[in-house]
């Protein structure tokens, strides 16, 4: 497992601060991939025409930004590979110990998203981000004193906060082609909860239903809150009273059978969801 300083060690990079480091992926580095124990983004200028880490063609594609969780390992030689350049922040979790960041970073989805899930950036995007990269590595030139830490832990929070937004434009720029996704994905939640097997199977989970869209539960989440407004339990519970309105209306069922047929643990729970849900109760719906 390769520390920060270690790690600079591979890029022939000097230490400034033993909790995060800066580093030019254009230098030589003596392996081919590092895991290292912190958190890492790296951003990398596209040389080459190839799909990289998830591409598509509605997305740009003048750079690429992906994200690292401790004890991931890094593929360096992939990148020399096609040609390209670009840099790598490493921060170690106890550089934000006692900070507000430190309190917030799990609300950074996409630090858990897989390599294929990258960000692809504008040139204007790329830009604002080596910015960052380049105010970070101006505060690790400055040395280490008692505001070095907040002000470096600062303009971290600067970086992730761009990609929240870049990666919210990129929702948007994928939105055709996730709307038949979410489709498909209502419809097979659909097809569960009328299959009469909730009450033994339990409701729809959000680790099958991302696995077959070959998406990480993190970015499965996030990509149905963009285009639906829900997270994926939420939106399974929608589907769930929609169905539950055809059962009252076209089918004429009790409240106590259609909390049996989907799976609700009492009638009143299902009375309760459904007056939440829709606004109404369910003797003022019919």
């Amino acid at each position: 497992m390769d520390t920060v300083c270690s790690c600079n060690k591979l890029f022939d990079e000097k230490t400034r601060h033993p909790l995060v480091s800066v580093i030019n992926l254009a230098c030589p580095c003596s392996k081919d991939t590092i895991r290292v124990d912190c958190y890492a983004v790296i951003l990398r200028q596209d040389l080459s025409d190839e799909p990289w880490h998830g591409r598509m063609g509605c997305d740009f594609s003048d750079s690429t930004v992906f994200f690292r969780k401790p004890k991931k390992t890094i593929d360096i030689a992939c990148g020399r590979k096609h040609g390209q350049k670009g840099q790598l922040l490493m921060f170690h979790p106890d550089l934000l110990c006692g900070t507000a960041l430190g309190t917030r970073l799990a609300d950074y989805h996409f630090l858990s998203y897989q390599k294929a899930e990258a960000l692809h950036l504008s040139t204007a995007e790329r830009k604002t981000l080596e910015q960052c990269f380049a105010d970070i590595e101006h505060e690790l030139e400055w040395g280490i004193d008692k505001y070095s830490a907040r002000l470096i832990v600062n303009k971290i929070e600067m970086l992730l906060n761009y990609c929240c937004r870049y990666y919210h434009r990129q929702f948007i720029t994928r939105h055709d082609v996730y709307a038949e996704q979410v489709e498909s994905i209502g419809r097979r939640v659909d097809d569960e909860l009328l299959a009469g097997n909730v009450c033994r199977d339990g409701l729809p989970r959000i680790a099958a239903y991302a696995a077959w869209a070959g998406m990480s539960e993190p970015y499965f989440n996030d990509m149905l809150r963009k285009l639906t407004g829900k997270d994926f339990d939420r939106f399974v519970q929608f589907r769930r009273i929609a169905i539950a309105k055809q059962m009252i209306i076209a089918h004429r069922q009790t409240d106590a059978s259609v909390a049996a047929a989907l799976g609700f643990c009492s009638t009143q729970c299902f009375q309760e969801a459904f007056k939440k849900i829709t606004g109404v109760g369910t003797e003022e719906y019919r």
